[in-house]
């Protein structure tokens, strides 16, 4: 489920980006929310990564 809601804040944030003037106080929480977006991506990767190293049930026989 954090997938999802991440694209989904990143392409709202990157949106608001591309079409708000540079330097304004909207500007920078977009910026904020893209780079949060994308830590919560990488974030869900990583995790998934380290969750998926455990023993599988062939493995355990």
């Amino acid at each position: 489920m954090a997938l999802p809601a991440a694209s989904f804040v990143i392409a709202g944030s990157l949106l608001m980006v591309l079409v708000t003037e540079a330097g304004r106080p909207e500007w920078i929480i977009s910026l904020v929310a893209l780079g949060g977006g994308l830590a919560v991506v990488a974030l869900t990767i990583v995790l998934v990564r380290l969750g998926g190293r455990g023993l599988s049930p062939q493995e355990d026989e």
